[in-house]
């Protein structure tokens, strides 16, 4: 009878280390174009993204100025025809950590987007997000760690209660404050998904991403946050199967009760978390920032992935369109942009850097 080996610390590392080789060069993430297969164009898809260049430094110590950049650059990807009388936003944030921005959403433009949202009438605003499971976990039997706790530590707290709006962590609403949104075998993931009701409860759903690396995704930008809105039970089962990581999480996007009433993603790329992540690494703080806003995820992200191989200064950055998680809602789309429209509100002085970011974006 074969017996299954145990792995002791030292073999663990050594397999994680593994992984990560396979993953920088293989299916799970860009840098080998010899993996990424050419996908179809799908006519008429022409996603937008709009943005804003923010001089370093600024939003700190001229926030009122600024703050007309950031509405202009989100009044451009949106003209909230979405929005009505009486509905509620949740705020969705990337709050993997107590860490603060970019190791979670930008504070600044949290209380922008917040402002303008007060300014255009919605009626309800909530923000929230559970931590992860490195520094929140919760089960029937354990309780380890408070997303509140995370949110204060890392400065979004305060934005909150100044501007009085709703905070809201899953794991406070109750254990069983989640239900089965997708049958187990539906798409890549094998066991169902179990997330917060919150999003049953809610009129529109706006996201708030950073722009980092990830140390086993690679990137983590508007789509992986969708992490957030899962019980643990599911957030453990997704980072069991570490070559499917990337189109696991993709797919949370894609569950009815989500993608139907996400209006936008707002990203701050003021700051970037360029290696390790997602809660600690090398960081760049170029000249001029990025600020940018889509009600479409891969517009949102292909920019995302071309700011942030702008800031890693890479002599060979590798196709940002093989990236697994994109790929894969690529296919769920039914295939390539026709085009990317990427409307800059504003122009960087240094034009060379847009124009690399272009050649990456293909547009």
């Amino acid at each position: 009878m074969n017996k299954k080996k145990q792995l002791n610390r030292r073999e663990f590392l050594l397999f994680t280390a593994g992984v990560g080789a396979a993953a920088a060069c293989g299916s799970m993430l860009t840098g080998c174009d010899d993996f990424c297969e050419p996908q179809a164009i799908l006519p008429g898809y022409k996603p937008r993204v709009s943005s804003a260049w923010i001089p370093k430094g600024q939003p700190v110590d001229n926030y009122s100025g600024f703050k007309s950049s950031f509405n202009t650059m989100v009044e451009t990807a949106t003209d909230f025809s979405w929005l009505s009388p009486g509905n509620s936003v949740f705020l969705k944030l990337s709050l993997n950590s107590p860490y603060p921005f970019p190791a979670t959403t930008d504070p600044w433009s949290l209380r922008c987007m917040i402002e303008l949202l007060q300014e255009k009438g919605a009626d309800e605003i909530i923000v929230g997000d559970q931590s992860g499971v490195g520094h929140v976990y919760h089960t029937e039997t354990e309780q380890r760690g408070r997303s509140r706790d995370c949110c204060q530590q890392a400065g979004l707290l305060k934005v909150m209660t100044d501007l009085n709006v709703t905070p809201c962590f899953f794991e406070e609403k109750g254990y069983d404050a989640y239900r089965e949104m997708w049958p187990a075998g539906s798409h890549h993931w094998d066991v169902p998904i179990r997330v917060t009701t919150l999003v049953d409860e809610v009129d529109h759903l706006i996201h708030m991403p950073r722009v980092a690396n990830h140390i086993m995704a690679n990137q983590t930008f508007g789509l992986k946050i969708s992490i957030g809105y899962l019980r643990d039970d599911s957030r453990l089962s997704f980072h069991g199967r570490p070559f499917l990581m990337n189109e696991l999480y993709e797919e949370i996007n894609h569950i009815p009760a989500i993608e139907s009433k996400l209006r936008l993603i707002v990203s701050s790329g003021r700051i970037v978390m360029t290696t390790n992540g997602p809660d600690s690494g090398q960081t760049s703080e170029p000249a001029h920032g990025l600020i940018f806003a889509s009600e479409d995820l891969l517009a949102n992200d292909l920019l995302a992935s071309a700011w942030l191989e702008a800031n890693r200064q890479e002599n060979q950055p590798g196709d940002i369109y093989c990236h697994p998680a994109i790929k894969n809602f690529m296919t769920h789309k039914g295939g390539l942009p026709e085009t990317l429209i990427w409307h800059q509100t504003n122009q960087n002085p240094d034009t060379s850097i847009p124009n690399y970011m272009r050649a990456l974006l293909k547009i």
